[in-house]
């Protein structure tokens, strides 16, 4: 399989994605949150979900429309028609596309909002100001090597019910009304007319997380219908682009899975989205069940890790998740591709809020002052100014572990489910995580479990990702685990931190040449030691248990 190469057009192919010379492709890139679809939570102006309630207008700076609006009231009308324009262009430029090439993604899925594009109001017509940015667009990504996924993050009146459809409120508007329906369609026969021959561009999603909630669950009949419309509109003008397709309750169920969306062309993915799910077959066994009864790839087309008590649990959730999606041939994209730099979200690149942003917030939010336009203006101007790219931090941390390359940690438990391990216990952990595998897993010291309902939940010491990050693996005789690491430009080294029995021996296999036996110190505590030095390229390396017994916590790789 690739995963970097980036050369002519894709198609699927029973359940992989494949270019034209046959080679499977692995898209796995990132997201533009922000660019076209401003969500509150990633700019820093609110936290995320405090727009999932019942019924309400949008906040202000909460979504594009909001921001846009917002921007009016403080800076003028004439300020505010030129800011979208510009907030776009400083969101993502081609230094932003070449550090992504450079950093090892082969993909973008840029993040669409319909009214950018379709003017609303009474008839049809198009924006093409913004129709020509978007070719720019495409144009630096084949320029850089990145397949685009064109994704109606934002369809007309808003299909999800949450700020990310950029709509009017929190309710899939979309689907009661057959105008935004008929509009949507209509945008997405002129795409389909203008990138039919665009190679580069990778595939059309139709839309983002419809039917975000389940308060909106009685409307997933309107949802299949919409995409077998929308699919033979499209297939009357292009046969050839791959057409991506979700679920509802934020593209994480898959009942809708239920048919041939493209019956004559039968060249679609599945599309799923996934955050903070313990990595395990109990989440991608009901994916692959669906992507085998359909003969269709699956694509992890939103997900990140991230952690908002200062750990580095997201990190090695993220390194954990995409290696089992990528050995069950799922490619993945990160959201976000640029973000606030705090930890809302698994952005790439980071910026800064201005020194004053607080004034902002405090009026729209707290009832504050309110700023002069001049200052105002200065506060906006600053912000742009942040969101450039030379202004921005690169998370290397989180880029090496969504990867496996350079310095980067894998939590023991996460071995390859694909590779060679065994195990002989016969009990399953509390949370039965990889219960299938007979691994004998613990958890740490005076760790205690969470707990599936009452006041264990409300533990102020419970992190983000539960017991995952508090899960060890403990090897005894004939037991083996594997792990997989993929830099093509660097040697690492390869160190596993353990705690370890008298006499244990181990040996070390990679890529199924045996190594030579080792035996570790006695170690009460955990320490580290040196594993295996790996030259550049893929490699798995595979540590069985030839005498005693070792409590393995993490390996580690080092440049």
């Amino acid at each position: 399989m690739e995963t970097e190469k980036v050369k002519s057009w894709l198609r699927t192919q029973g359940r992989i994605i494949v270019d034209e010379d046959g080679d499977e492709i692995l898209l796995r890139g990132v997201g533009t949150g922000n660019w076209m679809n401003p969500e509150g939570f990633l700019m820093g102006a609110m936290r995320f979900g405090a727009d999932m309630g019942p019924f309400m207008r949008a906040h202000p700076f909460d979504r594009g429309r909001t921001m846009e609006t917002a921007v009016a009231e403080i800076c003028g009308e004439e300020y505010a028609k030129e800011f979208m324009p510009k907030w776009m262009r400083a969101n993502i430029s081609e230094k932003d596309l070449a550090c992504f090439k450079k950093l090892g993604f082969n993909s973008i899925r840029l993040a669409l909002s319909a009214r950018l594009f379709l003017k609303e109001g009474p008839g049809i017509y198009f924006n093409e100001e913004n129709f020509a940015y978007l070719d720019e667009m495409i144009d630096l990504c084949e320029k850089n090597g990145l397949y685009v996924i064109l994704d109606m993050h934002a369809a007309c009146g808003g299909q999800s019910g949450v700020s990310c459809d950029d709509g009017y409120a929190n309710v899939p508007l979309m689907f009661m009304s057959e105008e935004d329906q008929e509009r949507t369609m209509i945008l997405w026969e002129k795409m389909a007319e203008k990138y039919r021959d665009r190679w580069i561009v990778a595939g059309y999603e139709l839309l983002n997380e419809p039917i975000a909630l389940p308060v909106w669950d009685h409307l997933i009949d309107q949802l299949k219908s919409f995409y077998e419309q929308c699919v033979r509109r499209i297939r009357a003008i292009d046969q050839r682009h791959i057409i991506f397709i979700q679920g509802n309750r934020f593209a994480g169920r898959y009942e809708i899975f239920d048919r041939d969306y493209d019956p004559v062309y039968h060249n679609w993915v599945m599309t799923v989205h996934l955050y903070e799910k313990l990595p395990d077959l109990s989440v991608f066994g009901p994916m692959l069940e669906r992507s085998e009864a359909l003969d269709i790839p699956v694509w992890i087309g939103e997900t990140g890790g991230s952690t908002h008590d200062e750990s580095n649990d997201g990190n090695l959730w993220m390194s954990v998740t995409y290696e089992m999606a990528l050995e069950y041939h799922m490619g993945i994209n990160i959201w976000v591709n640029k973000a606030i730099d705090n930890d809302c979200a698994a952005y790439i690149l980071g910026f800064r809020n201005p020194d004053n942003w607080k004034v902002i917030t405090d009026y729209f939010y707290e009832g504050g002052r309110k700023p002069s336009y001049q200052e105002a203006i200065s506060i906006l101007d600053e912000w742009l100014e942040n969101v450039r790219f030379e202004n921005c931090t690169v998370r290397y941390d989180r880029v090496n572990h969504i990867l496996r390359k350079g310095s980067f940690e894998i939590p023991a438990i996460g071995y390859d489910p694909e590779h060679e391990h065994a195990g002989t216990w016969k009990y399953a952990l509390y949370n039965g995580y990889r219960r299938e595998d007979r691994m004998h897993l613990m958890y740490e010291d005076e760790y205690r479990y969470a707990d599936l309902g009452g006041l264990n939940n409300l533990r102020k010491d419970k992190t983000k990702y539960g017991d995952f990050a508090h899960m060890h693996v403990l090897l005894e005789e004939g037991d083996c685990v594997s792990y997989t690491f993929r830099d093509p430009e660097k040697s690492l080294l390869v160190k596993a931190e353990y705690k370890a029995d008298d006499n244990f021996e181990l040996v070390i296999t990679v890529d199924g040449e045996m190594g030579t036996d080792r035996q570790f110190l006695k170690a009460g505590r955990f320490v580290s030691d040196e594993l295996v030095r790996l030259e550049a390229g893929v490699h798995t390396v595979t540590i069985r248990a030839e005498k005693g017994s070792c409590i393995l916590k993490r390996i580690i790789s080092e440049e």
